[in-house]
């Protein structure tokens, strides 16, 4: 019987360099140039989600940083230091920023003892995890320092078996951002769609129909305008959750990371179900996060139903239901920036602000012609079901890797006999 590998004990400052950006003031953002992220940025890079908002410093700026002291290069790590800890990101081949000192910590110049890409990996572990909470300071608001993350101790297997659990893993990873990519662009495709037609007006026919006015500005004949709660095609959703049998998962919407993007919730018995804890999902329904500082969004159609069967949503949500024919008309509606931002402008509240039903009533849309959404709906919907199949294809592969994580990085799978193309991430 083949001996366990043993692990080596190295200090994370014995095998890298750990360091942080040079201070960039507030004054010197720039409404262009050379993006400028701080760990949400990173953690949103770091979920392969799309960067809005994004702060800018001028180019000199960077250049003057790049040509003094370096900037972050293919292959370094960064690793969230303030808030939310410990999400670790890789730097890749096109990325082009700069980064906030003390909000985020610099993993770079990599000894020929560890491989990059394994320990971004192994900073996701529960290991990792838990000496980066055993080291952490600040009660209002928590922190790492660099002098914290000198000592944390990293087992290493051999060079070669490191790069063979890199790109199992990786191979994961590349996997997700593939659908995550086909997500964005059908996600975009249906996006300027919708405002083609319900925004700028130019839908099938639009040159024959004459243009009225309403109270939010010029709309085509036979159009309305009406309260969200007054709409024909769809029904504000005002439920109790109802006793059901066995287990179902508990999704708050710090569950939810975007459009449908869902990570795991708690599994509760009826009895043990948070009071706050008021609906289960319903097919051909969309269903929205309340609260101002976040904006989630989820849909359920018969793609993803067997899913929402398992969910039980808290009362942080919102939804309507519908049917199939005007599903795709009310996801657009939810997700469009027009309907966020009418959200938070009837958000109320001193601790918590959100929006109540009041609120909700407030929010007047445009309802198109029956036969206009049907037609919408013909497009889109396919393409939403697609994007839910890729989501859920990315809920399997993640489910996967992070059950292998724990038992790759503790030694539990043995890969040294394993043949395995490995290359280091770009």
């Amino acid at each position: 019987m083949k001996d366990k590998e043993k692990l080596e004990t190295f200090k994370i400052s014995e095998i890298c360099d750990i360091t942080s950006s040079k201070r960039i003031y507030q004054n010197e953002y720039k409404e262009e140039g050379v993006p400028f992220y701080r760990s949400k940025e990173i953690i949103l890079k770091h979920n392969g989600r799309e960067i809005q908002d994004v702060l800018y410093i001028s180019k000199r700026r960077y250049e003057e940083i790049k040509n003094k002291f370096g900037v972050p290069e293919v292959g370094d790590i960064l690793l969230t230091s303030v808030g939310t800890l410990g999400i670790p990101y890789i730097v890749k081949k096109d990325d082009y920023f700069y980064f906030k000192d003390g909000n985020l910590t610099w993993f770079r110049n990599f000894s020929e003892k560890i491989s990059n890409l394994y320990l971004y990996y192994w900073l996701l572990s529960d290991n990792a995890q838990g000496q980066i909470k055993s080291v952490k300071i600040g009660s209002s608001q928590s922190a790492l320092t660099i002098k914290s993350l000198l000592n944390i101790n990293i087992k290493l297997p051999e060079i070669k078996n490191q790069k063979k659990i890199a790109a199992i893993l990786s191979a994961y990873d590349d996997l997700i951002e593939n659908n995550n990519r086909r997500i964005e662009i059908l996600e975009e495709m249906a996006e300027t769609i919708y405002k083609e037609w319900f925004v700028h007006f130019r839908f099938p026919g639009y040159e024959k129909v004459k243009m009225v006015d309403s109270e939010l500005g010029k709309i085509p004949e036979g159009w309305e305008v009406r309260s969200i709660l007054d709409s024909p095609y769809f029904h504000y959703i005002n439920e109790s959750c109802p006793k059901y049998e066995g287990a179902k998962e508990y999704l708050a919407t710090a569950n939810i990371e975007g459009i449908n993007i869902i990570k795991k919730g708690e599994w509760v018995s009826y009895s043990e179900k948070p009071s706050r804890a008021q609906k289960i999902p319903k097919v051909y329904s969309v269903w929205f996060s309340k609260m101002k500082e976040s904006y989630k969004v989820l849909g359920f159609t018969e793609e993803n139903q067997c899913f929402a069967n398992r969910y039980i949503l808290s009362s942080g949500f919102d939804g309507f239901r519908t049917s199939k024919e005007f599903f795709a008309f009310l996801y657009c509606v939810i997700k469009s920036k027009y309907f966020h931002q009418k959200r938070d402008q009837y958000c109320t509240g001193a601790v918590q602000i959100s929006l109540t039903k009041k609120g909700l009533e407030s929010i007047k849309i445009i309802i198109p012609s029956k036969n206009i959404i049907l037609r919408f709906n013909e497009i889109i919907l396919p393409m939403i079901n697609q994007i839910i199949v890729s989501q859920q294809k990315n809920n399997c592969l993640k489910n996967i890797r992070d059950l292998l994580l724990p038992k790759l990085i503790s030694g539990t799978i043995d890969v040294s006999d394993l043949d395995i193309k490995t290359e280091e991430k770009k």
